[in-house]
């Protein structure tokens, strides 16, 4: 704490930077309108670091560095405190009840008042054994992904176009004939009780050379 102290008590004896005789000039020349690009230049072709006029110009050069040093020595003497690990706790869905709920004969009534639990020692290893969750949930991600291509459901495989599959659908539902009696009708060309207009909606959607190869 005394080390801090002094460090705070560093004060400001020196000439502003802008009245310093080594640097002044180049103060100047920015009062003059001269573009800092070009001050900066002429401070590298005099040999001087052409960072200085970033520095505060009503400071001096000794107490800028003075500080600047401080902050270093800050830097280093703060040491980092160790992140702590993570702790995931395992879900449990218990449902609290309010004390006045609590019925006379139960555990909670018997035990009431005869035990601090205040005082009472947990053994924090135990506890997480218990109730920490171990697994990592990038595995469980990695599983999932690599469960095989049979447990995702299955996509059906469209033969036809799928505007002229659901008119189709309509007649077929129309009819109200079993699909395996309707295709045995089509095959001995038996046009049963089917009228005109029943017919031709059924030839319409006979199916093309494409979908015979299709399928």
């Amino acid at each position: 704490t005394s080390q801090l102290n002094k460090e705070e008590d560093i004060i400001d004896n020196g000439p502003p930077l802008k009245d310093d005789p080594q640097y002044s000039k180049y103060f100047k020349m920015l009062k003059m309108g001269l573009p800092m690009g070009a001050v900066q230049n002429a401070m590298q072709r005099d040999g001087l670091d052409p960072s200085i006029m970033d520095l505060d110009p009503e400071k001096s050069m000794e107490y800028q560095k003075a500080m600047a040093n401080r902050k270093v020595k800050k830097k280093k003497t703060q040491v980092k405190e160790p992140k702590k690990p993570k702790v995931r706790r395992k879900k449990i869905y218990w449902s609290p009840i309010e004390e006045s709920k609590i019925d006379d004969n139960s555990i909670w009534s018997m035990i009431k008042g005869s035990f601090d639990f205040e005082s009472m020692k947990i053994d924090q290893d135990e506890f997480e054994s218990l109730f920490t969750d171990t697994s990592d949930p990038k595995a469980k991600k990695k599983v999932a992904a690599d469960k095989p291509a049979a447990s995702k459901q299955k996509k059906s495989v469209q033969v036809i176009d799928a505007k002229r599959g659901m008119n189709g659908g309509i007649i077929l539902a129309r009819l109200k004939i079993e699909f395996s009696a309707l295709a045995d009708m089509v095959n001995n060309m038996d046009s049963g009780k089917l009228d005109d207009t029943q017919l031709k909606a059924l030839r319409e959607f006979l199916p093309t050379k494409e979908e015979k190869t299709a399928i």
